[in-house]
């Protein structure tokens, strides 16, 4: 029986929140893209999801991106995947894979420690994310890996620099906030 000597890896990039089409899915989509060189990749959800829509809102290619829609995505179908990369906030899925990294926006408390020891490496999209991951989870390996950021084809003028305060986020009532009132409320006291 023929086999080829080098085989692609399967590399399986895990998000529940595709649809929602914010900073971490945005974040899921470079890494995924960056992995294309190093295996077959699929983006795992478990809902239907349109990914060329997803691509194309934000501007970049699908090209090499597979979706795998499982709807009761769990533990055991990480052992199938050789590179396992967890992208959703707060997960609790405990990696089976060959090797794992789990992507964190912020650290949870819920769930066993257990579940977030299970990969090999977590990387933190700021120094204060990977402070507090240390701070919740200490035997972790816990590394910083900044987003990705579009770069501007000129340098911008920095002496025309302004004094702003800037937050940053889409408005949702409830849940996913960004809590721009109290934000705006904190402001007013300030001035």
């Amino acid at each position: 029986l023929y086999q080829r000597q080098f085989q692609r890896k399967r590399i399986g990039i895990f998000n529940e929140y595709w649809k929602s089409m914010g900073g971490g899915e945005l974040r899921a989509l470079h890494i995924a893209l960056a992995m294309r060189a190093h295996g077959d990749v699929y983006l795992i959800s478990r809902t239907p999801v349109d990914i060329i829509e997803i691509c194309k809102y934000f501007n970049l290619p699908h090209a090499g991106l597979k979706l795998s829609v499982v709807p009761d995505f769990s533990d055991q179908d990480t052992s199938d995947i050789d590179i396992f990369i967890n992208t959703a906030f707060s997960s609790t899925i405990h990696s089976r894979a060959q090797k794992s990294i789990f992507i964190v926006s912020f650290p949870h408390t819920h769930g066993h420690i257990s579940e977030i020891l299970s990969y090999d490496i977590l990387l933190a999209n700021s120094i204060f994310t990977r402070n507090w991951c240390n701070n919740y989870w200490p035997k972790a390996n816990t590394k910083l890996l900044y987003p990705a950021v579009n770069v501007a084809p000129t340098p911008p003028d920095l002496g025309k620099k302004e004094r702003i305060i800037l937050s940053i986020g889409r408005f949702f009532p409830s849940g996913h906030s960004k809590r721009q009132v109290e934000m705006v409320e904190a402001f007013r006291q300030l001035v």
